[in-house]
């Protein structure tokens, strides 16, 4: 049943793969900040990308995951990242089952609730610092449920996971979570129903409060100090506009998948099929249930929680696991074709590129390379980390997706004018000083432009259309734009 869970999640890890890598424009500036680090030996501090915030104070908050990001291109280019990308999916789907395994000590039930909880951590199974974080957050979800049963060096382990996750992302406030409930329930002993509160000893109490308090010392260890240990709280409470236009912060349903796991879920406790849980399980699984369903993507989180929910439910009504039925023939069948499957079907280095390609604006890159297209171009937002990868550079971009420090300086609310086509449009472009455009084929600044006299289309392919002002529309432009500035 292991065995065969893990052909079918591989095949579908790698029938998604490429598309995981390249569907955030994301992936593109954490690699070019993650190689400005390694060339350099510096951390950034202020924005030189862009034109519309350059100068501005900008930290690379998440600079281990970038560094890891760019060395992974650094060893084999877009294959490289595409197999970082694989080891990190692959890594959080066998800890979500390890954690599984622990709780229920069934294997298949633990395979069957991976599996079941696989489709709700899929949206983060893209090449961007957050899906480390996730492996960093199931790590700390073992090491508590190994302290737990007895394993007491696990829990020394955490200060320097810690140390890492908050130089990979913020989600490290997740973990905190954790300790703190995990800490704090067991203080007190009672029975409800189905759900018991099981204390921690004398012994077990100091420990883990010793390791949470080195946890959170190891926070503030990094090259910006105590500033990485803020960010989650300044992202969450002073960027509004920011947090509602990124999809994954937004609310949105569950999927069908894990409702359909859900409601299971809870008839199984109506009706009788009722184990015991602990109380500090209860409480993460209903308020990462609560978190999951007001943003997006906190439902990884809640699926590695209740992945050993559901796989205790099963151990009790699965036969036992029999190492004497074992067939082992088969097994190792099935394992050489996972093994043949990841060499057969991982994409070239041509693949890898055309995949690259089918996303972002390649053959508009070349022309920018190619011609002389006025310097201050809006760009689509998704394509801004691509530009800053493709050009380095030689051209600053609008914005890309850096949307916390655009949205200091008013850039974020405006560009979203711009692509709403707000009455302001015109003069947020003069504002810019945009004099050329590239932007989504068929969107609807395409169709306001194409039907402006003001522009030109000079560059158009399947996906993405270039516009140049006319050269008397961008005399106008720079004499407001220098007017502007002066002012």
């Amino acid at each position: 049943m292991v065995v065969v869970g893990a052909v079918a999640s591989t095949s579908w890890t790698l029938g998604t793969l490429g598309a995981s890598l390249v569907s955030t424009g994301d992936t593109w500036w954490h690699l070019v900040v993650g190689k400005e680090i390694l060339t350099t030996s510096t951390w950034p501090s202020v924005d030189v990308f862009s034109y519309t915030a350059v100068g501005q104070h900008w930290i690379a908050n998440e600079w281990l995951g970038d560094v890891l990001t760019a060395l992974a291109e650094r060893w084999g280019g877009l294959q490289g990242l595409l197999f970082l990308l694989l080891i990190l999916v692959s890594a959080l789907m066998l800890l979500t089952f390890y954690y599984a395994w622990l709780r229920s000590r069934s294997s298949k039930a633990a395979a069957i609730a991976s599996l079941l909880v696989l489709p709700a951590a899929s949206p983060v199974f893209t090449l961007r610092p957050q899906l480390l974080g996730y492996v960093f957050f199931a790590v700390t979800l073992v090491c508590l449920e190994r302290f737990r049963q007895g394993h007491r060096r696990a829990i020394w382990l955490l200060p320097l996971i810690f140390f890492l996750w908050v130089n990979t992302h913020g989600s490290f406030v997740f973990g905190l979570f954790v300790l703190g409930v995990s800490w704090v329930s067991g203080w007190v002993s009672f029975k409800w129903q189905n759900i018991v509160a099981i204390p921690w000893s004398h012994k077990e109490r100091l420990e883990i409060a010793i390791a949470t308090f080195f946890s959170v010392l190891a926070t503030s260890v990094s090259p910006y100090g105590t500033q990485l240990a803020a960010e989650p709280l300044r992202i969450a409470f002073f960027l509004p506009t920011a947090t509602s236009f990124i999809p994954e912060w937004r609310a949105a349903p569950f999927s069908i998948g894990l409702s359909v796991v859900l409601l299971g879920f809870l008839l199984t406790q109506i009706y009788g099929f009722r184990p015991s849980f602990r109380v500090e399980e209860v409480i993460l699984f209903l308020t990462f249930l609560f978190a999951a369903r007001a943003h997006e993507r906190i439902q990884v989180a809640l699926a590695m929680i209740f992945a050993p929910l559901i796989a205790t439910v099963l151990a009790h009504r699965l036969p036992p696991y029999k190492p004497a039925e074992d067939k082992r023939l088969l097994n190792a069948t099935l394992m050489a074709v996972v093994v043949l499957g990841l060499v057969k079907f991982f994409p070239s280095k041509s693949r890898a590129t055309e995949m690259v390609d089918e996303y972002f604006p390649n053959g508009a890159a070349n022309y920018l390379e190619e011609h002389q297209i006025p310097a201050h171009m809006l760009n689509e937002i998704d394509w801004g980390g691509y530009l800053i990868w493709k050009e380095g550079y030689r051209r600053k971009v609008f914005i890309d997706g850096r949307v916390d420090m655009y949205e200091h300086g008013g850039v974020l609310s405006d560009y979203l004018a711009i692509e709403r086509l707000a009455p302001q449009t015109p003069n947020l472009l003069q504002k810019y000083g945009v004099s050329a455009c590239l932007i989504v084929r068929g969107s609807p600044l395409d169709t306001y432009l194409s039907a402006s006299p003001s522009w030109r289309c000079v560059y158009r392919d399947k996906i993405s259309t270039i516009f140049v002002k006319t050269a008397s529309e961008c005399c106008q432009i720079n004499h407001l734009a220098k007017g502007s500035m002066h002012g």
